[in-house]
């Protein structure tokens, strides 16, 4: 469900792995982020721009913290518990949580990374569905 909205952004749009991970969040769940939200994932993409940790990663754990968090992450049950497993899943899905490894099969392909943000998505889906 939530992979279905993928296609509007990546990796057809201008947007990075992480802008469009959280757009998709967005538009499944109508979570109504603003632009300005958008805007602040700009900077995590490929790697944080480092090749660290994964942009795709960064922005499904930036719309758990959305989804489950009210007022900070302290006074959240769930938030530490689902964001582990986030990257505990996603770690044993690609080997790595690092853009740098876990883009190298995917750096000849027209669609880039779309496999990668895909996976976390399926893998935010199956979180969030719990």
């Amino acid at each position: 469900m939530l992979r279905d909205y993928l296609d509007r952004y990546y990796p057809v749009g201008k947007t990075n792995c992480a802008e469009s991970a959280l757009l998709a969040v967005n538009d499944c769940y109508d979570l109504k982020l603003s632009k300005e939200c958008i805007r602040m994932m700009g900077g995590f993409g490929g790697g944080c721009g480092s090749g660290k940790i994964c942009g795709a990663l960064v922005g499904c754990i930036s719309a758990l913290g959305l989804m489950e968090v009210e007022t900070c992450a302290h006074e959240s049950e769930t938030i530490r518990p689902k964001t582990v497993e986030m990257v505990r899943r996603f770690e044993e899905r690609f080997g790595s949580i690092d853009c740098k490894e876990v883009r190298v099969p995917y750096l000849n392909d027209p669609r880039r990374c779309a496999d990668v943000v895909l996976g976390a998505l399926d893998i935010l889906g199956e979180l969030l569905d719990r």
